[in-house]
């Protein structure tokens, strides 16, 4: 059946900002503001001028010191909060919620469709091959992988110009990072159903909701992996710190991979194929499916909705890496 997508104006914390400023506005309405603080104390008072000179005595002393004044009066009580004023702190507050946890979650969705959205969508390709597929000649699959985005685009989304550029994923098309980066998601989506090239229409094929899901990661997902990886060595640029590494693998990846990378065989029982060696043999994939999780599998957690950084990266991956040694 296919799996509907998270709506972003509906996540819960956002209903939970207007229940709590709807309750805030019934009590404000209905309640007389908070009474004003009450007056300061009054000043001590000054001492008393000396007594007088005795006939042949010595002055008397100084008189004592005067008390206290009272307290001033209660200020009056405040002034109630207005429904204007509280619609205007929903607004803000809607406002500033507005899309945040939602383009993050449809981010992550769009990258699940990205690598497959057969898998992910539970809709399946048409018979055949894509029909763009017969434009090329270097890529000899066949069949329903011929509509995956990443087949065509690449891992690393750069098509031709990046990983695919050679070896048997290669097919000459261009990637996909600088028309993500500079088209908008309404002309991305218009391309998906085929305003470019009628032969790319997937209108058909993937759902407006799913559409835009893709065209959103497109737009504002794209992550440069020159920036994470050595294209030459496939290693990790920069220093990675493996113990970090190794908290975020135990806390996010063990639980289903195991603590030594063993837990999912993706390969065959004579022919395995571990964690580790696909962060070692194809880190770009490692990394999409890091960030954006596995197609049709909910348990995957995605990291890019959990705020990790380029170095939080890198350190997974070196230590994933590590795990096929």
């Amino acid at each position: 059946m296919k799996r509907t997508l998270r709506n972003k104006f509906a996540s819960p914390l956002r209903m939970l900002v207007i229940g709590a400023l709807g309750i805030f506005l019934v009590m404000a309405i209905a309640c007389q503001g908070a009474s004003g603080d009450e007056g300061e104390r009054g000043p001590i008072g000054v001492p008393g001028p000396p007594g007088d000179v005795g006939p042949g005595g010595q002055q008397g002393g100084a008189g004592a010191v005067g008390l206290q004044g009272a307290a001033g009066s209660q200020g009056p009580a405040g002034p109630g909060i207005s429904a204007e004023s509280i619609e205007a702190l929903i607004a803000e507050a809607l406002s500033a919620n507005q899309g945040a946890p939602g383009d993050v979650d449809l981010i992550a969705a769009g990258g699940r469709i990205y690598d497959n959205w057969m898998s992910e969508t539970g809709i399946e390709a048409l018979p055949g091959d894509h029909p763009l597929w017969a434009t090329q000649s270097t890529n000899t699959r066949e069949g329903p992988g011929t509509y995956r985005c990443k087949e065509c685009h690449g891992w690393d989304y750069k098509g031709a110009g990046g990983a695919y550029g050679s070896g048997s994923h290669f097919t000459g098309f261009t990637g996909v990072m600088k028309t993500g980066n500079s088209l908008s998601v309404e002309d991305i989506v218009a391309v998906l159903k085929g305003g470019f090239n009628s032969d790319h229409d997937f209108r058909f094929d993937i759902s407006r909701s799913n559409l835009n899901a893709l065209a959103t990661f497109l737009h504002g997902g794209l992550k440069n992996y020159s920036d994470l990886i050595d294209y030459e060595t496939k290693l990790p640029r920069g220093i990675p710190v493996l113990a970090n590494g190794q908290t975020r693998y135990s806390r996010t990846c063990s639980s289903c991979h195991g603590d030594d990378g063993k837990g999912i065989n993706f390969g065959s029982e004579s022919s395995p194929t571990y964690i580790g060696d696909i962060a070692t043999g194809n880190p770009w994939e490692f990394l999409h499916k890091s960030l954006y999780g596995q197609p049709g599998e909910s348990a995957m957690p995605a990291v890019s909705t959990r705020g990790w950084t380029n170095q939080d990266l890198t350190d997974l991956l070196a230590y994933a890496q590590s795990l096929n040694d």
